[in-house]
């Protein structure tokens, strides 16, 4: 079981732009950009593939409250399926929507969320998503043993910046890299975890 930070950002390191606008960030997801005369369709090919992949293993997601608002709980369709556990200071009672996806509201932080989801995975993945700022918590804390970012060729020059919030070095290992119209998928193993180092 691993946990694995996974998140679309733009060449730049920008996870959204002003206002929280994705833009064509995650076309990848949508197979391709949208248009007056070709609307998005499903993902294929290797995107396809790895968003497949990134759900078969996953037992249980972190997310901040901030991509959890902006969703606004995927109007209770969410495409987890799993136990979700969202980092916030307001607290909220736990909910089961209909597909079967639960959300606890976390309020003691990055570490304990983790612990929580660990627990409800079991032996599958726990995956870090939506959040530059629950993403860099968790690299920061050495909780993330893997980090899959998927790079939109955009540039989008302001909005809000992945690792704007880490305070330390981190050494990653590139395991694999794929490559679509859409988006250059980079996947790596988080060589040093101790946030001491």
């Amino acid at each position: 079981m691993n946990v694995i930070a996974d998140i679309t950002m733009s060449l730049d390191g920008y996870v959204t732009g002003p206002g929280d606008d994705i833009g064509h960030l995650h076309d990848w997801v949508f197979g391709g950009s949208a248009t007056d005369t070709d609307p998005r369709s499903s993902t294929t090919g290797i995107d396809a593939q790895i968003l497949t992949d990134s759900f078969e293993n996953r037992g249980a997601v972190v997310m901040g409250r901030r991509t959890y608002e902006i969703t606004n709980g995927w109007n209770g369709e969410p495409p987890f399926r799993v136990p979700c556990f969202v980092l916030t200071s307001q607290p909220r009672d736990t909910y089961v929507t209909e597909n079967g996806t639960s959300f606890e509201f976390v309020t003691d932080g990055a570490a304990a969320a983790i612990e929580k989801a660990r627990a409800a995975a079991g032996d599958t993945d726990v995956s870090v998503m939506g959040g530059a700022q629950t993403i860099a918590r968790a690299l920061d804390a050495g909780l993330v043993d893997e980090l899959h970012l998927h790079v939109a060729p955009r540039v989008l020059g302001r909005g809000i910046h992945l690792f704007d919030s880490i305070d330390r070095e981190i050494e990653l290992e590139r395991y694999r890299v794929e490559e679509s119209p859409w988006a250059t998928h980079l996947f790596f193993r988080v060589k040093r975890a101790d946030p001491t180092r």
